[in-house]
């Protein structure tokens, strides 16, 4: 009993601790990890009119359109009207690939037809047995 007692006590102090490491990040690396996602998510979505993407900057506005080009420092987001906004990485709290939405449908769909598919093969041996 006193052997469980000490090894959840020892688990608390090793969680807490990684708690407190986390909370104790300096500001800065919190920002740059967050430029450095923003500047990974920018090459994923890619340039080009296929490149739909939503920008939700730290002030509040929001930019719909495609990416036309980007770079070390920021990127470049062309509206409906044809209208270009530059954009800093670092001025991004988060960025919303419109593309990856429709893939995460297919592929919710393809799951749910599998599903139905296989409940279906089951169903049918159940009857047929």
């Amino acid at each position: 009993m006193k052997n469980a007692f000490v090894t959840i006590l020892m688990t608390a102090v090793v969680l807490s601790s990684f708690s407190i490491l986390a909370v104790a990040q300096n500001p800065n690396e919190k920002v740059i990890k967050r430029t450095e996602k923003v500047r990974r998510d920018v090459a994923k979505a890619g340039t080009g009119i296929k490149s739909k993407v939503e920008v939700d900057l730290m002030d509040g506005k929001i930019y719909s359109g495609y990416i036309s080009e980007a770079n070390d420092t920021g990127f470049v987001v062309v509206d409906k009207k044809n209208q270009s906004t530059t954009i800093n990485y670092s001025d991004v709290r988060k960025l919303y690939d419109k593309n990856s939405r429709k893939t995460t449908y297919y592929i919710v769909l393809g799951v749910v037809v599998g599903a139905a598919a296989v409940l279906a093969l089951f169903i049918n041996a159940a009857f047929h047995h």
